[in-house]
C-alpha cells in the first residue's frame, strides 16, 4: 500500500471517528452528560451483570483513576451507581448499577 493510499483511509477514518465523537457529546449534553462521563455509563451498561472494576474503566477510556472516581463519586450522589470492594483485590471497586440507574440509563 502506497504512503498516499493509507494516507487517504487515515483521513476517512478520523473525520468518521470526529463525527462520532460529536454525536456522542452532543447526546451527552442532552442527557446534562459529558462524553465521558455517557462512556462511564455505557462501559457498565454492555459489561456482564451490569457492573464492573473501576480500573477497567479507567483502562478502557485510557483515563486516570481520580477522573474516573470523580464520575463515579457523581453518579452515586444521583443513586445511579454503588461501589463496592473487590473480594479478590481490596485495592479495586466493583462499580455497579443500582435499580435507579438502570432505569436511568433506558431513558
Amino acid at each position: 500500500m502506497e504512503f498516499e493510499e493509507v494516507r487517504t483511509y487515515v483521513n476517512k477514518y478520523c473525520k468518521l471517528r470526529d463525527v462520532q465523537f460529536a454525536a456522542y457529546e452532543m447526546y451527552a449534553r442532552k442527557h446534562n452528560l459529558t462524553a465521558r462521563e455517557l462512556f462511564v455509563l455505557d462501559i457498565i451498561w454492555f459489561a456482564p451483570n451490569k457492573c464492573c472494576l473501576q480500573s477497567e474503566i479507567c483502562e478502557r477510556l485510557s483515563a486516570t483513576k481520580q477522573t474516573i472516581s470523580a464520575i463515579i463519586k457523581k453518579f452515586m450522589k444521583s443513586g445511579y451507581v454503588s461501589l463496592e470492594v473487590s473480594p479478590d483485590d481490596r485495592r479495586n471497586k466493583i462499580v455497579r448499577f443500582t435499580n435507579s440507574g438502570m432505569d436511568y440509563e433506558k431513558t
